[in-house]
């Protein structure tokens, strides 16, 4: 008689087994892929809509601002002379500002938190600026008809955001670079007057004068000014070589 021994064939539990250790195995296969590659988020494994933090990136351009704005002319910020001219009402005449200086541009701070959309290896980062004490002081010399008060006047800044926007390339994950996109202000802020002398030509045509320092310094001197800080952040970011995982821990 033919001696006829039954295999046994593997079960499902057996076979489910194999089944994930293959797969497993073809996943740590794709993880090694991306990481030769150049980065997780190259490769999707991290989410493409992720949220993740930039604000040490922002708080080392804020240091690099501190520390340099003496050496970039910004600490104080002397203002180039400007001639202008008003009308308030049926009142017209002409201003003329000189010797002037900004003090406190080394006060820079963020403004709230820093976040960056990440979508296909690449974010947007957007965050606020602002300034813990900024002051003017300056020379003017006004013509309202025949009148010509002169005189020297000083004030406060204050309530005034810097918009940032950086855009980083972040498909290598061990080294995200980033350039400055938008550097500028979004709110002008509120400004205070105040003049140092007694005059009464000038006291008589206090809010005229006001009225007229404040319109230069919004359209003119404040843009200048925002212009020459973003060389700074601009010169910083460039510089930098970011790895992913400080973002996560930002």
């Amino acid at each position: 008689m033919l001696d006829i021994k039954r295999r046994k064939c593997p079960g499902r539990e057996h076979m489910s087994s194999i089944h994930v250790t293959m797969k497993c195995a073809a996943l740590l296969g794709v993880f090694a892929a991306c990481l030769v590659a150049g980065g997780l988020v190259q490769c999707g494994i991290i989410n493409p809509r992720l949220t993740i933090s930039f604000n040490s990136v922002m708080d080392t351009v804020i240091t690099s601002i501190q520390k340099n704005a003496s050496a970039y002319g910004l600490n104080p910020y002397n203002i180039k002379d400007v001639n202008d001219t008003f009308k308030f009402g049926i009142i017209h005449g002409g201003l003329y500002l000189k010797k002037g200086q900004i003090y406190g541009i080394d006060t820079i701070f963020r403004n709230g938190n820093t976040s960056a959309d990440v979508q296909n290896g690449h974010a947007t980062v957007e965050v606020l600026l602002g300034f813990k004490e900024l002051s003017y002081s300056m020379e003017f010399a006004a013509k309202v008809g025949d009148l010509g008060p002169t005189g020297k006047v000083h004030g406060d800044i204050t309530m005034l955001d810097v918009e940032v926007v950086l855009l980083a390339d972040m498909r290598n994950s061990s080294d995200v670079r980033a350039t400055l996109s938008t550097f500028q202000l979004t709110d002008d802020g509120e400004l205070t007057v105040h003049f140092d002398n007694d005059n009464p030509v000038a006291e008589a045509l206090l809010d005229v004068l006001t009225g007229a320092v404040t319109k230069v310094f919004k359209g003119v001197i404040l843009d200048v000014m925002s212009h020459e800080i973003g060389k700074i952040a601009n010169n910083t970011i460039s510089q930098m070589h970011i790895d992913l995982n400080s973002l996560m821990g930002s």
